[in-house]
């Protein structure tokens, strides 16, 4: 059951953390009627996944490892893109207009779109866990404990998520949490979009040595809840490669100086032109 559970719980963090923050967003300035299409994105992408890795079990080719690859670290990008436009308008919304963006109805389609993708990230992988969690629980000798496993994993997500929601309404100031929203975002975007060059990577379609940079694995194994926690959340990856840990600070590092540096610059660019 400790693998199913862990299985379940990565599935419920990696869409929760991404779902969450956005969804604090939309809450924080009265779009509480985006709940209920994000739930229907959720489900209907997962809806989706399940039907298709039952039309490609019923076939003759099965999809291969390099295709799998190729599909999630695409999956990857386009939900690092969304994720990455997200935490600008964030941080433009909470800096010009003093309120976040949910207001435009674009933001509102991003979450949509963003909810799905981040569900759609295990892809095939995750329908194929569950559909054998059910056959084992349907089966000639049932066995519930995987399909419970999953079952738990994902509801631990989903109250961690909750959490992270809740908790993050709770922030003070508007300033500091728009701000702090979208540094988060930014954070658990960098892991989405490293995590998506390395399936590229690893898929063959982008070069570089495959060889670990360091391998820390003995001390955060990805088979505990904590090493699933920190991959699902923010991208850790105890063996990367060096491509990955570049792209990582590629991303992080501008991203955050963009979003926190610029605030006091850009106050004093507006002071002086408004003296003029």
């Amino acid at each position: 059951m400790d693998g199913t559970f862990l299985f379940g719980l990565g599935t419920g963090l990696s869409a929760g953390v991404v779902i969450a923050p956005l969804l604090a967003v939309a809450a924080r300035t009265g779009r509480f009627a985006l709940l209920r299409p994000v739930l229907v994105a959720v489900g209907a992408t997962f809806a989706f996944f399940l039907v298709l890795d039952g039309v490609l079990e019923s076939g003759s080719r099965q999809p291969t490892v390099r295709t799998l690859g190729i599909l999630t670290g695409v999956l990857s990008l386009l939900a690092a893109g969304l994720i990455t436009w997200a935490v600008f308008e964030i941080h433009r919304g909470a800096r010009h207009r003093g309120y976040g963006p949910a207001v435009r109805p674009l933001y509102a389609g991003v979450v949509v779109a963003a909810a799905a993708l981040s569900v759609g990230l295990g892809g095939l992988g995750q329908a194929r866990f569950v559909r054998a969690a059910v056959r084992a629980a349907t089966g000639e000798e049932a066995d519930l404990l995987p399909l419970l496993g999953v079952v738990l994993g994902v509801a631990t997500g989903a109250v961690v998520a909750l959490a992270l929601f809740h908790g993050l309404l709770r922030i003070g100031p508007d300033r500091w949490f728009f701000t702090g929203t979208a540094v988060l975002l930014a954070v658990v975007g960098a892991g989405v979009f490293s995590q998506g060059v390395n399936n590229l990577q690893f898929a063959d379609v982008f070069g570089g040595d495959l060889t670990p940079v360091y391998n820390v694995y003995s001390e955060v194994p990805l088979d505990t809840w904590y090493g699933m926690a920190l991959a699902s959340t923010v991208g850790f990856s105890p063996f990367p490669t060096a491509l990955q840990v570049t792209v990582w600070f590629l991303y992080t590092v501008p991203v955050l100086l963009l979003l926190l540096a610029p605030i006091g610059f850009g106050r004093s660019v507006g002071g002086a032109g408004a003296k003029e």
